[in-house]
């Protein structure tokens, strides 16, 4: 017999030329814990140029839900890190591989970091730390580089280094 929810089973015996036995009851009370699984274990680390992003995708399955699946960023640099989405919707209580991206948008060099945390009513959170590093972009570049000047057959004379500035302003 297979059971999926609450269920009373009722049974009697019966064996030719016996009495049958008394009726025999048994409630079979069936426990669904809303349940949130994340299917990787981390999130990689991501790393960008300032101004830039990076990101990265997570997995989000479900079962027995009674409600949405919230994913909250939090710690302390959330505001570097932005979702896909910030809520999932099951169907009939259940959510199957939701792809979500995280993305990661540095506005200053160093290293980030956050709490990703997904809940839902009833069932134990899942929580992946989030971490990003960032630099700034050089405002010199260096975009030509001739290392055999002076040499016997070589083109020039001399060797040079061209740099070109990224910038409107002079750099010193």
């Amino acid at each position: 017999i297979s059971v999926s929810e609450t269920t009373t089973i009722k049974a009697k015996a019966f064996k030719t030329d016996m009495t049958p036995s008394d009726v025999a009851t048994a409630v079979y009370n069936i426990v669904v814990t809303p349940t949130i699984t994340v299917t990787e274990e981390t999130v990689p680390a991501m790393s960008a140029v300032v101004g830039n992003t990076d990101t990265e995708t997570i997995t989000v399955n479900g079962l027995n839900l009674t409600g949405n699946i919230t994913l909250a960023v939090t710690g302390t640099n959330p505001s570097l890190f932005t979702l896909s989405t910030y809520s999932i919707a099951p169907t009939e209580g259940t959510v199957t591989d939701e792809s979500v991206t995280i993305t990661y948008t540095p506005t200053a060099a160093g290293s980030h970091t956050a709490t990703l945390t997904l809940s839902s009513a009833g069932a134990e959170d899942v929580v992946r730390s989030l971490s990003g590093s960032a630099v700034e972009v050089p405002n010199v570049i260096i975009t030509e580089v001739y290392g055999g000047g002076g040499n016997s057959g070589a083109t020039y004379t001399h060797d040079f280094v061209e740099l070109y500035n990224t910038t409107e302003s002079s750099v010193e």
